[in-house]
């Protein structure tokens, strides 16, 4: 039997040896460290909107992903996951507002973005302590090739990115134009990396020689790319001698979607916008916009290749109300406007419902379309109806709202400046203006119409036109927002806020009331290495990460 007098065990080396770190010592309780990530970046973002905490809101989750400081792999991936969660919760919360049912999609939601948390640990863990990558490397490598993964999954949801904490901060993000938002998470994520050796090896008094190296190398290097980010972004800000382009009066309503979703508040919703529009109009603009399907009646379209005299009597009687209402405000208005409706098209294989945006010229012809290209599960389809029947119980609607995703990207004439549209949460994905660009005609600007009436004057206002600066720093073209219940305004090529609505000095000014935001948009001439050769960072991030974990793979099979 063991003596009572044995000294006490201490922790073995065994599994502390299998990662390369040094043994086990007493750590602060790993939930806390995850929390205080978790906490500090939600509030870099709104409400709050305190973008400097984006520099050190990841430093403890680099110690949970650091084996040389916190030596258990299950408990860092797990307070990890724990502090994913919590982030997610609190920062989704918005989402519950738009009916119950949404309730399920903001709990669903944020345990996906939750597992980008414990992959960057684990990952993380793997390529320093395994393979013996240097932190500075493998964290921004990993959490950039994370972002990238969450972007392009499904229809992807590329909200909260490290980056967007740096939307304010403008010659931050002008290198969104060299590599996308992916550089400015890439820097930041570094910057993080660089405080945390620096702060390490400060507490251990640089004794430990790879505390000591790490510092050496990461602070400078850390240094000299932000500086260069500076450097190149007030350069890039320098460049903002932009040509006036068309006067836009772009309308701004301020309907919730409780009164939108009312089959009795149908004339409510249309007067509301119509006097809008009227009021845009004495602006005497180039150009009215409107939000998404912010009118309540369908646009009935036949498709060119379908005889009209094959389309039943029903349908033909919709055409010709579409018709009425664009003949008679294209003439009222003698204004060309920009609207975005529930579109119906009759096509040879049947009736396809889009949300659709069309330009309409006086004295009432439509003159281009565009069909939304990525559709938002249960806002506009059921995801897994037919297999998965319970989904419904998710729907916002009652009825059967589901939309086609369009297949065609759309550039809208308009003299010498055609531009494009992004609808509803368009202007958030990264790649989908960088194929606007892509063609052989690229537009001169875009515009953004969306509903965000669901979400009642919370923070997803301001974060999404957060998140919309960026398509305008990528692509170097202005983005015009015109948005129910807002944030509506012009953003420039370089990403500075242009005009919201009259009186507004903030986003959170500009939310949440009607009015009209009237102004040139700036054209701006520039061309965009991102444009050009695309996502290169993330898929290079992406390549480094398969080839470590392809050494990974190498390395056990060497050790059986």
């Amino acid at each position: 039997m063991p003596s009572a007098t044995a000294a006490p065990r201490t922790p073995s080396r065994t599994a502390a040896a299998t990662e390369g770190q040094a043994p086990y010592t007493a750590r602060p309780a790993a939930r806390w460290l995850g929390l205080a990530s978790a906490l500090t970046l939600w509030a870099a973002y709104f409400p709050l909107d305190w973008g400097w905490l984006g520099w050190v809101a990841l430093i403890p989750l680099l110690a949970l992903a650091d084996v040389r400081r916190y030596p258990s792999l299950r408990q860092a991936v797990g307070a990890s996951w724990l502090a994913g969660l919590v982030f997610g919760i609190i920062a989704l919360q918005w989402l519950r507002i738009a009916s119950p049912p949404m309730y399920f999609v903001w709990i669903g939601l944020a345990l996906f973005v939750s597992f980008q948390f414990p992959l960057f640990v684990w990952l993380t863990r793997r390529l320093t302590g395994v393979l013996g990558w240097p932190l500075f490397l493998a964290a921004p490598v990993v959490w950039t090739a994370l972002e990238f993964l969450r972007a392009i999954i499904g229809i992807g949801f590329p909200w909260y990115f490290l980056a967007h904490t740096q939307h304010a901060y403008l010659p931050m993000i002008q290198i969104a134009d060299l590599a996308g938002v992916y550089a400015v998470s890439f820097v930041v994520m570094l910057a993080n990396v660089a405080l945390y050796d620096l702060l390490t090896a400060w507490r251990r008094g640089g004794s430990e020689p790879r505390v000591a190296w790490g510092a050496r190398w990461s602070v400078p290097l850390a240094g000299l790319l932000v500086a260069g980010t500076l450097g190149y972004g007030l350069v890039r800000l320098g460049q903002d001698e932009f040509e006036l382009g068309p006067k836009l009066a772009l309308v701004q309503g301020n309907l919730e979607q409780d009164i939108r979703n009312d089959p009795e508040a149908g004339d409510q919703t249309n007067r509301h916008y119509l006097a809008l529009m009227e009021e845009a109009a004495r602006a005497r603009p180039d150009l009215i916009v409107a939000p998404e399907t912010c009118l309540e009646f369908w646009w009935m379209r036949i498709a060119p290749d379908v005889d009209p005299a094959q389309v039943d009597e029903r349908f033909r009687q919709g055409v010709a109300v579409g018709d009425e209402f664009a003949q008679r405000f294209g003439s009222h208005w003698n204004t060309p406007f920009l609207i975005g409706l529930t579109t119906l098209i009759r096509e040879t294989q049947g009736e396809r419902r889009y949300n659709g945006a069309s330009l309409i010229a006086p004295p009432g012809q439509e003159v281009a379309r565009y069909a939304k290209c990525f559709c938002i599960p249960f806002g506009e389809y059921i995801p897994f109806e037919k297999t998965l029947p319970f989904m419904k119980w998710l729907s916002p609607y009652d009825s059967d709202y589901s939309v086609a995703a369009g297949t065609q990207l759309t550039l809208f004439p308009f003299g010498s400046t055609p531009f494009a549209v992004l609808i509803c949460y368009e202007d958030t994905v990264p790649h989908l203006g960088r194929w606007f660009m892509s063609g052989a005609t690229q537009p001169a600007f875009f515009v953004n119409i969306s509903n965000d009436g669901w979400f009642k004057g919370w923070e997803e206002h301001e974060q999404h036109f957060a998140v919309a600066r960026f398509r305008a720093v990528e692509n170097r073209r202005a983005l015009a927002r015109s948005v129910n219940m807002g944030v509506s305004g012009i953003i420039d090529g370089n990403g500075r806020v242009v005009t919201l609505l009259p009186g507004a000095r903030t986003l959170s000014e500009g939310k949440a009331r009607p009015g009209v935001v009237v102004g040139q948009v700036p054209l701006d001439r520039r061309s965009s290495l991102y444009v050009l050769l695309g996502d290169w960072l993330p898929v290079g991030c992406w390549l480094l990460v398969v080839l470590g974990m392809a050494g990974l793979v190498r390395r056990g099979r060497a050790a059986e």
